[in-house]
């Protein structure tokens, strides 16, 4: 009994000396785009979109998620850690030539950051650095989402098989 309310004690004073992750009440979403592959993914937060309400309708994708609050304020804080948003676009504008673009919408502000082979090694990096904390919270996050079916196939082989017919025309 002592040893565990010791251990409860010492995680209990490690969390108090942590910053606290301040979440995001207005409405926000991260989108990142692979120009490469078509792919889009992106999460809203539950200001923007309540749970039940997004999973409930069937969609013809489940490339979207819905994180908590919180979440969204973790990867937002994570991103101005990054500099995403003073070397950003405080736009959504398509960048020519992009590989990834990375659009912020919080609120009625939208930023955008692409990387280009052309740009600069820290300028991809940092680019690269943002879609990894992008990814982290999007793999971290579960979703039950209803997904549009009606040919009863498998749609991850469709999937795969979209995928590996695009790689074979770009050679």
């Amino acid at each position: 009994m002592r040893p565990t309310l010791l251990l409860f004690s010492s995680l209990l004073l490690a969390a108090c000396g942590t910053p606290q992750i301040r979440p995001v009440a207005d409405a926000a979403k991260v989108v990142l785009k692979d120009h490469r592959t078509g792919n889009t993914l992106g999460v809203f937060n539950e200001a923007y979109v309540g749970k039940s309400d997004y999973y409930s309708e069937t969609r013809d994708s489940a490339a979207f998620k819905v994180i908590p609050d919180d979440h969204m304020g973790a990867l937002l804080e994570q991103l101005e850690d990054f500099d995403y948003f003073t070397r950003a676009e405080p736009s959504l504008r398509r960048t020519p030539g992009a590989r990834t673009t990375l659009m912020v919408t919080r609120g009625d502000q939208s930023w955008n950051l692409a990387w280009t082979p052309r740009d600069s090694e820290s300028t991809i990096q940092m680019a690269q650095e943002c879609n990894a904390a992008f990814f982290a919270i999007y793999n971290a996050t579960f979703s039950y989402q209803i997904i549009e079916n009606s040919a009863g196939g498998n749609i991850f082989e469709t999937e795969e098989n979209r995928l590996l017919q695009q790689n074979r025309q770009r050679r």
